[in-house]
């Protein structure tokens, strides 16, 4: 269509300058306008804006200059909005006009205005794709470094948006050309605090090796981003030589293989095992502790081809590994000496399993899961060599033991009570059993080891190791509020270099988010080719698909792995030169887990990137000396809680009858209460030979990983292929009709469905496939429901520094039931926003200037915006059973409470007048005990990996009013733990109150917000949406926990 005639669009100017008046401007009432005229938007009208500016620029003194500038800005903000038309020629209608405004600001009369004209002017270059590309940049660049002359340190939240922008252009422009900067590559965010400002010397970068781990060092140092460096050396070897009492076989194995010596632990482990003892192996990652507890094994077994040796492996990757490597050396022994060795999966059929037995293994992989259904087998006619297996058990290995914690632990520790029993009632002798376990570095590991061999006393620790290491080189970054542009920054510098590396994320939504990311930046940067060298690896991918992914690595066809924790036990990858971790993962054991995967046979470089919304990441961020330096926690669990105690009690009596005069001796003395439940409810009988026994399979029914093993399979309705599994609570939220999906392809790409059915009768989801990124997203619309079924303890009553002022804490047994009741559809759309990420109008819609909340200047940035919500007619549902904690104030509390709300109150309205944020309303909405003990929930689940260790997700709260209640206050809060069966963290809370409070009331004090953020207080799992929070009232509360004797349950309240 050709351009209407000069005066028909200086017409339409005057038109759009008179609806735009501040007076008459409509955000609808303009877009209206401008949908009916877009053909009038194009680069001519462009020239007729700048014609009119210019001309009326000239006629105006230069007091009146900048009101007529900023009046320009307003009329290309509408246009720039505007989604219609051709963004190409809007684009230079905004161009021009703020090129004009750029002449009229002065950095010294006006330097807000001259700021924020250059800035946008640098999105704008950065946006543009008419003209020179390189130089459209170079603009951009330009007008960026000017905006940060005014937005200093002191307007951190702006400087960062400007750093990320410079950081985007000068990865694009790098593609292009070789240029030396006149401002460093930035990362996205400045130090967020005086304690993560650089303490990086140059000498220090001087120090690393190699080269491309100093250049990577050398950019994050120019970033102000690094805070902290740490290179351990590489370390020689202590070895000795082959015993020569060792077999000849295996003298001969090891030799052929380059083995001719052990290093100093292998060679401990051998003696003590000869010595008849027990031992626990926590040398570091790849330091050979197969070969340590294996060859005392295999040394046993030529001697005696009756003994057998019994390993268990967490997880079925890690088993098929291990064999691999018991191959190595076995398959060198001659066949008349070669010792049996099989692998027990549930993938293996009943029948081959049986076929394998009767081949006399003297050693057998197995998993804890299929261990838990083995023992049932023990007396089954077709299973007499099971039994005789384990009636010549003389070792037991227990592989990457740190993993047996909370639940999966407790359920761990009774099933090695099982199988002490199976051994003895086979014709075995369990205390001669020989007890090896190989862990990682944590706080207890003979603690722990004692718990799961029943015994105490014979354990040799063996913590030092012989093994030669290679050297890493660590880098700690400051807290960032951008950690996706920061974490793709470090992965597109590694692809350049040339490294291989692996990206831990702690959930999948954000592993997803950053592949996103990553992908965009290639394409823009013309390496969109680059894009299949980088795969996303997470639990709940087929399995063929995850070992695809690490065959890809191993033969060099991908580079780049992004993953979450299920990478971080499995198979060996030494191919790894990087490892970054997007986030502190919950525990110091588990970072040091994840920082073992890179570096293992040469140089290794880790890089710790905390999120700077997160407590403990911010925490950590801001010390690094106490993440590199501070002690690992304690693996944890409780064997003798009620409900794994029932569970297998009735295993333990339906494998193989437990003799009632050895009870204590196998279950202990915790379990006899539950025994006389059991045989009152008829569950549990007693022989006429005084065993305990039960009919029925209960195996069933035990979900030894604390998790549901309900799972729903996700379907492509046009290939029908099945592409991933869900558990039922994660398939409910995320993959309930119409819902949108993503997930990424084996080939690397990105497909978005949208959900045509949940049968969960079925265990199935139908998903259609979408041509093209939707633009939009759905977020499950959810209720919690509590109910208190029975005391697991004697309720305590907790003094407070006021005067009277009681808690209450109750610990019981609960039901959790959680309702999907629909879903709320939301576009993803660039729009004016607030960028405090500490406000609650965070990246949602904002009309101001000012958000009205923070009252920080908005800026437009991609954000969620509500389409509508849909209600289903039937909810979702699933339902646990776990141990709660109730926690209740009482009335000199409530007054308490009440008089802080009034305080902080009247300083509100001082400071606000009529116009308070959104933030305080419930101040005046809710009761404040309500407010406060809300508060202190979130606070306190905050700060529970400071303690014991266990990741956020395992314990939520919730509050609920109780009307009608005599002589207490309607108001409960509730802390429950989110695994089937409980993970101990509420009775871990009930038990160490004291310490919950203190160590929250620091992290939440310690945080620079005002009344609470992401960081220290929300959760983004809360049932309630986190509304009535505040911060300061719950530090109130947690101030006056006084750490004082609990008091009678009688005392006054």
């Amino acid at each position: 269509m050709a351009d209407p005639n000069w005066e028909t669009l200086k017409t339409f100017l005057h038109q759009l300058l008179l609806i735009t008046l501040p007076s008459n401007e409509d955000v609808s009432v303009v877009h209206t306008f401008l949908a009916e005229n877009s053909d009038k938007l194009n680069e001519t009208f462009a020239l007729v804006l700048q014609e009119w500016a210019i001309a009326r620029l000239a006629e105006l003194d230069d007091r009146h200059k900048p009101d007529l500038a900023r009046r320009l800005r307003g009329i290309s903000q509408f246009i720039n909005q505007f989604p219609g038309g051709d963004r190409t020629d809007h684009l230079e209608i905004v161009r021009i006009s703020y090129e004009i405004a750029a002449q009229v600001f002065t950095q010294a009369d006006d330097p807000q205005d001259w700021a924020e004209t250059n800035y946008y002017l640098g999105l704008i270059y950065l946006e543009r794709n008419k003209g020179d590309r390189i130089r459209n940049l170079r603009q951009a660049i330009q007008r960026l470094e000017a905006a940060l002359t005014v937005y200093t340190a002191a307007f951190p939240d702006q400087r960062a948006e400007i750093e990320m922008h410079l950081e985007c252009a000068y990865l694009e422009i790098r593609q292009h050309e070789s240029i030396e900067p006149s401002h460093p590559i930035l990362s996205s965010t400045p130090a967020s605090s005086p304690s993560a400002t650089p303490q990086v010397s140059e000498a220090e970068i001087a120090a690393i090796q190699p080269p491309a781990f100093r250049a990577i060092a050398q950019s994050l140092l120019d970033g102000e981003k690094l805070t902290a460096v740490e290179i351990t050396p590489a370390s020689q070897e202590k070895a000795e030589p082959l015993p020569q009492d060792l077999p000849q076989v295996l003298h001969y194995a090891l030799n052929t293989i380059g083995i001719n010596s052990l290093w100093s632990h292998q060679y401990a482990s051998l003696q003590a095992l000869r010595q008849g003892g027990d031992i626990l192996l926590s040398t570091p990652t790849a330091s050979g502790k197969t070969l340590a507890f294996l060859l005392p094994i295999l040394e046993t077994c030529l001697s005696n081809p009756h003994a057998t040796a019994l390993f268990i492996f967490p997880l079925k990757a890690l088993a098929v590994d291990q064999l691999r490597q018991i191959h190595d050396i076995i398959d060198l022994i001659p066949k008349f000496q070669r010792i049996n060795v099989v692998m027990l999966t549930g993938d293996v059929p009943m029948a081959e399993r049986i076929k394998l037995l009767e081949q006399s293994p003297q050693i057998i992989c197995i998993t804890p899961d299929l261990l838990h259904h083995q023992l049932f087998k023990v007396f089954k006619p077709q299973w007499q060599s099971w039994q005789l297996f384990l009636r010549n058990l003389r070792y037991l290995v227990i592989d990457e033991a740190h993993t047996y914690r909370g639940s999966f632990g407790a359920h761990f520790a009774n099933l090695m009570r099982r199988l002490r029993l199976a051994i003895d009632q086979s014709g075995g002798d369990s205390t001669q059993l020989q007890h090896i376990f190989a862990t990682a570095t944590i706080g207890n590991p003979g603690e722990l080891a004692e718990t799961f061999s029943g015994r105490q006393g014979n354990l040799s620790l063996i913590e030092n190791s012989g093994a030669a290491t290679a050297a890493r080189t660590t880098l700690c970054l400051a807290p960032s509020k951008y950690a996706n542009m920061d974490s793709c920054a470090i992965v597109l510098s590694w692809l350049e270099q040339g490294l291989k590396g692996i990206v831990f994320c702690n959930s999948r939504i954000s592993l997803k988010s950053l592949l996103n990311q990553i992908q965009e930046h290639l394409e823009q940067r013309g390496q969109g080719y680059l894009k299949s060298q980088v795969r996303i690896f997470y639990g709940s991918l087929k399995s063929h698909h995850r070992r695809q992914i690490i065959q890809q690595l191993s033969a060099g066809e991908i580079s780049i792995i992004l993953a979450t924790s299920a990478l971080e036990a499995g198979i060996d990858i030494p191919e790894l030169d990087c490892c970054l971790l997007r986030g502190y993962p919950g525990s110091l054991m588990q970072l040091r887990q994840r920082q073992g995967r890179a570096g293992r046979k040469s140089p290794g470089l880790v890089i710790f990137l905390p999120i700077a919304q997160n407590a403990l990441d911010y925490f950590y961020g801001n010390n690094p000396d106490l993440l590199l330096r501070g002690e690992v926690e304690s693996a944890v669990c409780n064997p003798d809680y009620q409900v794994f105690l029932k569970q297998h009690l009735l295993c333990g009596a339906c494998e193989s009858g437990i003799p009632l005069e050895k009870f204590y001796q196998y279950f202990g003395q915790s379990a006899a209460d539950i025994a006389i439940q059991l045989m009152n409810q008829n569950q549990l009988s007693l022989s006429r030979h005084q065993h305990l026994w039960t009919k029925p399979y209960p195996h069933k029914d035990v979900q030894m990983r604390g998790t549901n093993h309900f799972t729903v399979t996700l379907v492509d309705q046009q290939t029908g292929e099945e592409f991933e599994e869900l558990d039922e609570k994660h398939a409910q939220r995320e993959v309930f009709p119409e819902a949108i999906y993503q997930h990424q392809s084996p080939w690397g790409d990105r497909v978005w469905y949208s959900c045509q059915s949940l049968d969960l009768e079925n265990q199935q989801a139908i998903l259609k496939p979408l041509a093209e990124d939707p633009q939009q997203l759905t977020r499950a619309e959810q209720e919690t429901e509590i109910e208190l079924k029975s005391y697991l303890a004697e309720p305590k009553i907790l003094p407070t520094r006021i005067p009277e002022g009681r808690i209450r804490l109750i610990l019981g047994w609960g039901e959790i039931t959680d309702y999907v009741n629909g879903y709320t559809l939301y576009s993803l759309e660039y729009d004016k926003t607030c960028q405090n990420f500490q406000c609650r109008r965070y990246h949602t819609p904002v009309k101001e200037a000012q958000c009205p909340d923070c009252r920080r200047r908005t800026r437009f940035a991609e954000i969620q915006k509500r389409i509508k919500t849909v209600n289903f007619e039937q909810p979702y549902l699933t339902r646990l059973e776990a141990p709660v904690l109730q926690i209740e104030v009482n009335q000199p509390i409530q007054d308490y409470l009440t008089q802080q709300v009034k305080g902080i109150k009247q300083k509100l309205v001082q400071q606000y007048g009529k116009n308070i944020p959104s933030d305080y309303t419930c101040l005046w909405s809710c009761p404040p005990e309500r407010i406060a003990l809300h508060s202190i929930t979130h606070q306190i689940n905050l700060a529970v990996p400071l303690l014991i260790l266990s990741e956020t997700q395992e314990v939520n709260s919730l509050i609920v009013n109780k009307p009608n209640r005599q002589h207490t206050l309607p108001t409960i809060g509730y802390w429950f733990d989110t695994t089937p069966g409980g993970n101990g963290v509420s009775e871990a809370i009930f038990h160490r109150f004291w310490d919950f409070a203190f160590k929250a009331k620091v992290l939440a004090a310690g945080c620079d917000c005002d009344q609470g953020c992401p960081r220290c207080l929300m959760q983004h799992s809360c049932p309630e949406s986190n509304a009535a929070l505040n911060k300061s009232l719950g530090l109130s509360l947690l101030e006056i926990i006084s750490q004082m004797e609990t008091l009678p349950l009688t005392s006054e309240r």
